[in-house]
């Protein structure tokens, strides 16, 4: 392991005059123009031979195995501990195998050299077999020159990886960290990534997305997962719920897609784990801008979180009176049996209110009758999906479009005041594109009751095996379909509590009878 800092016991060397040079040996590794690389090991025996060979004293070696060009991001210890000993006086000369080990940066470089006329401390860089004094003009010059060149060496190191990534992603080849669900091998001389599901996860994956998608709660989804012994992506024996919503939301990959970039949506030459519009409905339920405002709503006396609710038509159904929404209350009888009632949740106390069973089943019913209509699933189907993947199409130019704006603003073509303003707008047009496609997209839950609704049977059938699907479903599936077809209402009792013209469907896209 490369440590960025090692000390050099002067017992481990002969007497030194006192007039000896102290050295300071910097290693980092780097690959040339052509790939070549020299490892730490191989630069740190070069350079105590050249310590040897000038009879300087090797006091102290700084290691980072980490790039030193502009476009890092994790910081060199190594590097910040050798200014700090150059700034202390600590060090007569600094030993480097070639000047761009040193820093890509041009700020960096300047920095290191000015620190070294300033304490006078040499510069010795192997691959020149030469020892540079910054107190002398040509040498400051001939080091300044190395690095305007390593800082542009830098930048077209970076350039060959963007475009050679982008070729990537153009070919539809994987990328970058391999993604929960599948695995991935490489062609030993190619190179070349073949990524396919992973038999023990990509079930996993499946799952979640489309539980999601049907409703079910993330909590029940991570409580399960950690019954069942199913570590996260991280290892840990129990899933985070962020983890949950990062594996939708960023999950384009497990419908064999990838985006470049923050650009279009690009095939993947990757086999999907989920169906399109099953991924589609998931990350439309965990982004929608509603789900927020229930749960905010839950923590001040309305609401409920998505998925969470035990009730069929809680905070679904309104009151027809004020348009309050029903809660479900308990109530216990005089002969000590507690009832459950959904009632009004207005301030003034409720004005309507329906035993739970009671209500659950005349909208049961109501959306078993509507659903078995010949007509239904061709009704909501027609051109829907056609127009929601145009909408998801035009997004993705509109983010393609975008993107060419943030490279002009990046290379000072377009002022930054005029980048801001104009991605303030194409990003509110994706919002508003992404909406369209979640609100014409039938959702899964819908599907899955109206697939099998087949116009040739008898109704009578056609009612059953719609019952039996609806059975089937989790509450928080029903509840999402009943939301999706309809708003259902519930009148005052007056004087015939049981009457089932009290509640009022309001269908959003009912077909003809």
């Amino acid at each position: 392991m490369t440590v960025p800092y090692k000390p050099i016991e002067m017992a481990a060397f002969p007497a030194f005059p006192a007039d000896t040079k102290r050295a300071g040996l910097y290693e980092r590794v780097s690959d040339d123009e052509q790939g070549r690389s020299r490892s730490v090991d191989q630069q740190a025996d070069a350079g105590r031979e050249a310590i040897r060979e000038n009879g300087w004293r090797l006091t102290a070696e700084y290691s980072d195995p980490i790039s030193a060009s502009r476009f890092a991001r994790k910081a060199r210890p190594g590097w910040a501990r050798l200014m700090t000993d150059l700034r202390a006086r600590r060090l007569d000369v600094v030993v480097l195998w070639e000047s761009s080990r040193g820093d890509r940066k041009l700020t960096g470089w300047s920095e290191f050299l000015d620190a070294c006329r300033d304490t006078g401390t040499l510069i010795h860089v192997g691959t020149h077999d030469r020892t540079y004094d910054m107190g002398i003009a040509r040498d400051w010059r001939s080091m300044a020159s190395d690095g305007v060149d390593s800082a542009h060496e830098s930048d077209k190191i970076s350039l060959r990886s963007r475009r050679g990534t982008a070729d990537a992603a153009a070919r539809g080849e994987p990328y970058g960290r391999i993604p929960y669900g599948y695995a991935r091998t490489y062609d030993p001389v190619t190179r070349k990534a073949t990524q396919l599901p992973c038999a023990e996860t990509a079930p996993v994956v499946r799952e979640i997305i489309t539980r999601i998608a049907e409703g079910h709660a993330i909590s029940q989804l991570v409580t399960e997962l950690a019954s069942r012994k199913i570590p996260s992506p991280t290892g840990r024996p129990r899933w985070a719920r962020s983890s949950v919503v990062a594996l939708v939301l960023n999950g384009v990959v497990y419908i064999g897609k990838r985006r470049h970039n923050g650009g279009p949506l690009l095939d993947g030459n990757w086999p999907a784990i989920v169906d399109e519009d099953v991924y589609w409905k998931a990350h439309s339920v965990l982004s929608d801008p509603a789900r927020k405002k229930q749960v905010t709503a839950r923590g001040v006396g309305g609401g409920i979180r998505p998925g969470a609710a035990k009730y069929l038509l809680s905070y679904v159904a309104k009151c027809e009176k004020c348009g309050a929404p029903l809660s479900v209350q308990n109530r216990t009888r005089a002969t000590g049996s507690v009832v459950s009632l959904y009632r009004c949740a207005s301030s003034k106390g409720g004005c309507a209110y329906a035993p739970v069973d009671w209500l659950d089943a005349l909208v049961t019913a109501a959306v078993i009758t509507w659903s078995a209509r010949p007509g239904v699933y061709e009704l909501l189907t027609a051109g829907g999906d056609r127009e929601a993947i145009s909408a998801r199409g035009e997004a993705a130019a509109e983010r393609a479009r975008l993107d060419g704006f943030e490279l002009l603003a990046i290379s000072g073509t377009m002022p930054a005041e005029s980048f801001a303003r104009i991605a303030a707008g194409i990003e509110a047009r994706i919002a508003e594109l992404e909406a369209r496609a979640a609100s014409l997209s039938v959702p899964v839950a819908l599907r899955d009751l109206l697939g099998g609704n087949s116009p040739a049977s008898p109704r009578e059938a056609r009612e059953a095996d719609l019952l039996a699907r609806w059975k089937a479903m989790p509450v928080a599936t029903r509840r999402s379909i009943v939301s999706t077809i309809s708003a259902p209402t519930l009148a005052p009792s007056g004087a015939d509590p049981a009457s089932a013209f009290r509640v009022t469907m309001n269908w959003k896209d009912a077909p003809a009878a």
